[in-house]
């Protein structure tokens, strides 16, 4: 809904910016650098994941930014989360060390629940290319 409606939008501005006489083509592209630009500014205010804290063995900082998340939790909530964290960490570690990357790939095509998934997505993403619509924007 967000990508149709920035289109929209974009061929609006690109329709309103077709009467200006110059070099104002330039606009809506430029316009169109405007949500990168503040994403990479916002982006300095983002905390780092907690999960990403954990695994690199930094669990102070761990605990400061799920303080800064949930600034009503307790630190026994904290300490939870983090022994969580630490848990999954290492399931996903054993489970990866376990099997080899290929049988692990194999295993989304050829488990029934995960190959519909992945046909159903490959299958939306071919129709909304193959369709068309792009070209009445």
């Amino acid at each position: 809904m967000s990508v149709t409606f920035g289109q929209l939008l974009a061929s609006a501005l690109g329709a309103g910016f077709a009467q200006v006489k110059g070099e104002w083509w330039r606009a809506t592209v430029g316009i169109g650098a405007a949500p990168a630009l503040i994403l990479a500014g916002l982006l300095v205010f983002c905390p780092e994941s907690p999960r990403q804290l954990v695994s690199h063995g930094n669990h102070e900082a761990a605990k400061a930014v799920l303080l800064r998340i949930c600034p009503t939790s307790t630190e026994e909530q904290r300490h939870a989360k983090i022994m969580s964290i630490e848990l999954s960490l290492n399931e996903a570690t054993q489970a990866m060390t376990e099997q080899s990357l290929w049988v692990t790939f194999k295993r989304i095509f050829t488990t029934p629940a995960t190959g519909r998934a992945v046909l159903t997505a490959c299958m939306v993403m071919a129709i909304s290319q193959l369709g068309g619509f792009n070209t009445l924007m």
